[in-house]
């Protein structure tokens, strides 16, 4: 029995066609993988370097939030809105490359930087630092002030949720809203309502005495400026 060219051809045809797809679908995933590699390069190594993360304005010309910043960030915020005072309330784990670069960009620009090592990234930890943190954040003389954790969502929400109820007398549930404009999720980050439950009370009569809250450690820099003005007092 021969066979024809057509049949010849017949025959290659669904072959040729399988090979067809099979490139097209090579391309589409190289293609797609290409995309993919590149985003995550954007999203992990570019992004931070060129735009400041989760930044907001808490009172216009006075009072700033923010997630972690890079040296490049730190300057873009400093010329944008003139910062002075820098609230750090976790955004750089101690003694790491990241916590020593924030340290020397923000001498180099002359930013006051407070750091405020116990609270953690669900906003929980040591109350007495958010007594502390609100203290600076509603010190006039040290604005414009920028107050940031990590990712600028939980303990940065929280202590501008305490601001707004203590130092500006707005109710819960109309500041509330605001930190899902930055990232908080009520469902997943729900250990933040529970923190302020156990202890707003505590915290706003501290801030309002001016004392501290009994049973938790005073906070780091309080403890060394402390120190430091003692040394420097005459004997």
């Amino acid at each position: 029995m021969t066979h024809t060219d057509a049949d010849v051809r017949t025959a290659r045809t669904p072959r040729l066609r399988q090979a067809g797809v099979l490139r097209v679908i090579a391309i589409v995933v190289a293609v797609v993988a290409a995309v993919g590699a590149g985003v995550w390069v954007w999203d992990q190594h570019i992004k931070d370097h060129l735009i400041p993360r989760n930044t907001g304005v808490v009172v216009p010309g006075s009072l700033y939030r923010a997630g972690r910043q890079t040296p490049n960030t730190f300057r873009k915020l400093h010329d944008r809105w003139g910062i002075r005072t820098i609230v750090d309330l976790g955004a750089y784990r101690p003694d790491t490359p990241e916590e020593r670069r924030a340290r020397a960009t923000t001498e180099r620009l002359s930013i006051e930087r407070h750091r405020f090592f116990n609270l953690h990234g669900d906003a929980t930890g040591n109350p007495n630092e958010y007594v502390a943190a609100l203290r600076l954040m509603n010190d006039l003389s040290k604005r414009p002030t920028l107050v940031m954790c990590a990712a600028g969502a939980q303990r940065t929400g929280l202590a501008v949720l305490l601001y707004r109820r203590i130092a500006q007398g707005v109710p819960f549930e109309r500041a509330y809203p605001e930190l899902a404009v930055y990232k908080h999720k009520p469902g997943k980050d729900w250990r933040l309502l529970t923190y302020l439950a156990e202890h707003y009370t505590e915290i706003k009569q501290a801030f309002d005495s001016g004392g501290w809250i009994p049973g938790y450690p005073l906070p780091e820099e309080v403890v060394t400026g402390a120190a430091a003005r003692t040394d420097a007092a005459p004997g």
